[in-house]
């Protein structure tokens, strides 16, 4: 009887000590596999939370679908406003997460701003440079709003202006408007005809920004890319949702109407 007991442990141990280097093998192998990848294959919310990581051959990449509010990697812009054609003062209660949406959200301020309205806009802390920047959201649908998804330095971060947009003008949801900045220097708007309502559910939006260009792409399809004077500087990715001021011809004459919500899924950058 010891040495059937003696047998079945020494077996046991054998099929562990082999199922081990097997287990770590696999999930070494899917971290691998996923810190290779185009970053539209990190956006399984099963898979992950949301992650920071430091791959030695790819520098940083970042994915977040939104669970929670991540102060490491996150932040909400609270207490002041951009002026100019921003109507409106940021708020940190107009950005909030719900069964893994982030909601950012339009209404009026109640707490003494120089502003009528409460805006919602959330910020990453550190800068992100050249690479494939991604996001799955339904903007909202509101005459005289915008609703965005951007990279941005400037003259608060002690840079020059560098800016890479997309934005959805809440007056008309079938079209997205592309537009960047280098050194202060815009102008190169663009809108595209999606052919589908934008407002009415989620889509993937990214931008490829590289050295010699930056491609934007709608669900996974190049629809416009620009080739001169792109910026340089590395820039926070951002996401607001605003109604406009003197700029009617532009977002249209905001109607006043509250409250109004962008929904976010995820986002994701990597420096490919």
């Amino acid at each position: 009887m010891l040495k059937k007991k003696n047998k079945i442990f020494m077996c046991t141990m054998l099929l562990s000590l082999f199922l081990v280097p097997m287990t770590l093998s696999k999930n070494v192998s899917a971290e691998t596999i996923k810190g290779s990848s185009i970053v539209s294959e990190l956006k399984s919310k099963s898979d992950c939370g949301d992650k920071v990581r430091n791959d030695k051959t790819k520098g940083i990449t970042l994915f977040d679908n939104f669970n929670y509010f991540n102060t490491n990697n996150w932040s909400k812009s609270n207490g002041w406003t951009n002026g100019g054609v921003f109507n409106c003062t940021w708020r940190s209660t107009n950005v909030n997460f719900d069964k893994g949406k982030m909601i950012l959200t339009l209404d009026k301020d109640t707490q003494g701003g120089t502003t009528p309205y409460a805006g919602g806009e959330y910020r990453s802390n550190n800068f992100y440079g050249y690479g494939l920047y991604k996001v799955n959201m339904k903007p909202a649908k509101n005459i005289g709003t915008d609703s965005s998804f951007f990279t941005y330095t400037g003259p608060s971060d002690n840079n020059p202006w560098d800016e890479i947009d997309i934005e959805f003008l809440g007056k008309d949801t079938t079209k997205v408007q592309f537009n960047y900045y280098t050194n202060g220097v815009g102008g190169h708007e663009y809108l595209y005809n999606l052919g589908f309502d934008a407002s009415k559910g989620f889509h993937t939006y990214a931008f490829d920004w590289q050295p010699n260009y930056i491609a934007w792409y709608v669900d996974g399809k190049e629809v416009h890319r620009v080739t001169e004077n792109i910026p340089t500087h590395p820039g926070k990715i951002m996401m607001n949702l605003w109604p406009g001021t003197g700029v009617d011809s532009w977002l249209g004459a905001y109607n006043g109407a509250t409250p109004i919500n962008a929904y976010y899924d995820w986002v994701a950058y990597d420096p490919v």
